[in-house]
This record gives C-alpha cells, sequence and structure tokens, in this order.
C-alpha cells in the first residue's frame, strides 16, 4: 500500500489502479510464487485482502487532503525523575484534511481490538500515535490536532472501525493516554516497582518474554501446599 499510493499521492485513482496495486504485490512478492500451494491457496486471500484495501483507498480519496504512509517517529517523554525516554512509531496511514484535522488509521489483517480495549489502555497504538501527531512528532508531517482514528481490517471489506467511544471523545481519550503513559514510565523509573510477567492474565495468549525469570511453568505445575 505504501509503494502504491507512493505512485498515486492524491486525487481520483485511475481506472487501472487495481493491476497497478496487484502487479506491485506480485513484484514484492515474487519468491512466493515458486511455491505453486502459495499461488493456490494463499494468493488469492491477499487479492481479497487488497481489493478491500483498494474499496478502502478510493473511499477515503473522496474526502480530500494529504496522505502519509508508513511514517516514524520519536517522542521524547520527560518523566518525574527529570530521565528521558523516547517514544517511537511508525505510523501505518496518517491523513491531513483540507481542514488542517488529522486522522491515522492502522491496517489490521487479523483481529481488531475492541473498543473497550482500547479506551481501557490495552491497545493505545492509534491514540499514542495521534499523540505524537499532536506534539509534531512526525517531522515530515508537522503538528495537527487530531480528530479521529480507526483500524482498517482487511478481513472484513475494507471498512474502517472508527474510535469512537460511549462516554469520552476521540481526543480525550488521548488526552488521557498521554497521561497514564508518562505516569506508568515513571512509576517504573522507581527501583521499588515490581515487573510482573503476566500483569493481565485474562488477556495473554502466548508466553511472556519474562515467564522464565518469574518461574510460570515451574508454579503451574502442580497445585495445593507444594505449589
Amino acid at each position: 500500500m505504501e509503494a502504491f499510493v507512493a505512485r498515486h499521492p492524491s486525487g481520483p485513482l485511475p481506472d487501472d489502479a487495481r493491476d497497478t496495486l496487484l502487479a506491485i504485490a506480485r513484484e514484492g512478492l515474487a519468491p512466493f510464487f515458486a511455491d505453486p500451494a502459495f499461488e493456490t491457496f494463499a494468493w488469492p486471500r491477499l487479492v481479497a485482502g487488497l481489493d478491500y484495501a483498494l474499496s478502502f483507498e478510493k473511499e477515503r480519496r473522496a474526502e480530500g487532503g494529504a496522505i502519509f504512509m508508513e511514517k516514524s517517529a520519536s517522542w521524547p517523554l520527560k518523566l518525574d525523575d527529570g530521565s528521558i525516554f523516547m517514544l517511537t512509531a511508525k505510523a501505518d496511514r496518517i491523513e491531513v484534511g483540507l481542514d488542517g484535522m488529522a486522522s491515522v488509521f492502522d491496517y489490521k489483517t487479523g483481529r481488531t481490538p475492541t473498543i473497550k480495549q482500547v479506551q481501557a489502555g490495552f491497545a493505545p497504538q492509534i491514540t499514542l500515535e495521534a499523540a505524537m501527531i499532536e506534539a509534531g512528532a512526525f517531522e515530515d508531517i508537522g503538528a495537527h490536532r487530531v480528530i479521529g482514528g480507526a483500524y482498517v481490517g482487511l478481513k472484513n471489506g475494507g471498512k474502517p472501525q472508527p474510535l469512537k467511544f460511549d462516554n469520552a471523545t476521540f481526543e480525550e481519550v488521548v488526552g488521557l493516554h498521554r497521561l497514564e503513559l508518562l505516569k506508568m514510565l515513571s512509576q517504573f523509573r522507581e527501583p521499588r516497582t515490581p515487573y510482573p510477567s503476566r500483569p493481565f492474565v485474562a488477556l495473554v495468549a502466548h508466553e511472556g518474554a519474562y515467564d522464565h525469570l518469574a518461574r510460570v511453568k515451574e508454579w503451574s505445575r502442580g497445585g495445593g501446599e507444594g505449589a
């Protein structure tokens, strides 16, 4: 998508847009076509996802404005003890409308976080990227007010899942996540702060990087007094 948007950075898409997108994908995935199973089974699914992405692209082009793909940024955050934490990000897609307002999007080929998970802070990718945009951390884009964000699921027809919260505006959640991040990072600077290997067990779907230090397998093996 980055290469495709680079060829058509603004305005309506040409009639051969789909052919161009598929050609870019074929070129990038050329080594995989040596495997007949890839072309037979995986490629059709990829084409479907690209068609969804293209439908989203056409819809967004109607809004006008500038499109920025795969942009990286670094944002220095000063913590309570005076130290600096460098927050880095690479945004899939940022749009700046004709009115100067920005929106941020993240493409998803798998499951997207729920609105409640995002608001609670378990999936703050888009909200923190929005905070970085507002702070001017993306040098190629500049500082802009961010009015919204969405996940673009490439398995559900390319329809965006906007981050619309029940009890707060998008901008309020962005501000809260920025403050909570600073609070958490400052807490972790304290030597007495513990580092649990699995702080939210209900949301863990795989082994943690520090399970071996916490002896998770050992303590999970049995029960009773000897556990």
